[in-house]
């Protein structure tokens, strides 16, 4: 039982290092995010070189950080989204989210393709990762400017939604790669039927959840864990149950919750909610930071991609 009280070690130790970090992002004007890595990327090769025992305890596989970061940054980031006017302009947003992302994917990968060795789909699938923006520090900056609302929500909804589009992507060119399977048909309907499918998942779990909370009336603690909970299950059902995008799902739960959960509970319930959200994204935020650039050894002895 040794390992338990490691891992709780490592992690105490991480949020120390999340703690320390903040004064010296401050300090040297860069996004707290940059300093995480490199302060990662430091203890990842010191932790290496040294051959340090409790080391494992504080790395994590890929599925891990799927399933245990991803739904609290997406839930986070489209709950206190102002739906009303998301959907008044939802025709360009999803223009600049999905279309847009399909097209700068397929000129990428095709581009890197004639001049690589790897195959297409191995192009592709980096052409995926690459073609999405991070808004962060646009939407620092259209804050410092004060440029108009509906600016910032179309920047931020665009976010949204292509971070979704572009791993519903990802996983259908890495199913494809792995399988050796290259039936493009079935490829768009694999996106189709994926994005679709997780927004009817996500929409069906929030619905039933927000009606839930009409049975919860200044049980504020209880209102916020409904919201855990929808957050994890849209994820994990839509991935395992229905084999569609869980990114999605998550995304499109918390958009219901954003526009009919909030006149469910009172203002103060609402106000409380969204800071705990806060406060779970910045945990998870930071730690994937920490977390993913402790594998950075790892991970330098590159990918074994197909060339043909």
């Amino acid at each position: 039982m040794a390992s338990v009280p490691i891992s709780v070690l490592g992690v105490a130790i991480l949020f120390a290092v999340i703690v320390v970090t903040e004064p010296i992002a401050r300090r040297l004007s860069l996004p707290l995010s940059i300093v995480l890595v490199i302060v990662g990327a430091l203890l990842g090769f010191t932790v290496d070189l040294a051959n340090f025992a409790p080391s494992a305890s504080l790395t994590i596989s890929s599925e891990a950080f799927l399933y245990l970061f991803l739904p609290i940054l997406l839930f986070e980031t489209a709950i206190d989204i102002d739906v009303r006017r998301l959907l008044a302009d939802i025709g360009p947003i999803l223009l600049l989210a999905v279309v847009a992302v399909l097209a700068s994917t397929v000129v990428v990968g095709f581009s890197l393709a004639a001049i690589s060795t790897h195959g297409l789909l191995a192009c592709l699938l980096l052409a995926a990762i690459v073609s999405t923006t991070d808004p962060v520090a646009v939407v620092a900056l259209f804050k410092d400017l004060s440029v108009p609302h509906r600016l910032g929500l179309l920047v931020e909804g665009e976010s949204l939604f292509n971070d979704a589009a572009a791993i519903a992507l990802f996983s259908v060119l890495m199913a494809m790669l792995t399988t050796g399977a290259g039936d493009w048909n079935d490829a768009v309907w694999s996106f189709l039927r994926g994005f679709s499918g997780g927004v009817l998942v996500g929409f069906v779990l929030a619905v039933l959840a927000t009606h839930l909370l009409a049975h919860l009336p200044g049980k504020r603690t209880a209102e916020v864990t409904v919201t855990v909970t929808v957050a994890y299950l849209a994820f994990v059902i839509a991935e395992l149950a229905f084999a569609v995008s869980g990114v999605v799902a998550v995304v499109s739960a918390a958009l219901v919750f954003s526009y009919d959960g909030r006149t469910r509970v009172s203002p103060e319930t609402w106000s409380f909610l969204v800071r705990i959200w806060k406060q779970l994204g910045y945990w998870a935020s930071s730690l994937i930071f920490l977390l993913a650039a402790l594998r950075i050894p790892d991970l330098l002895s590159g990918p074994d991609f197909p060339t043909s």
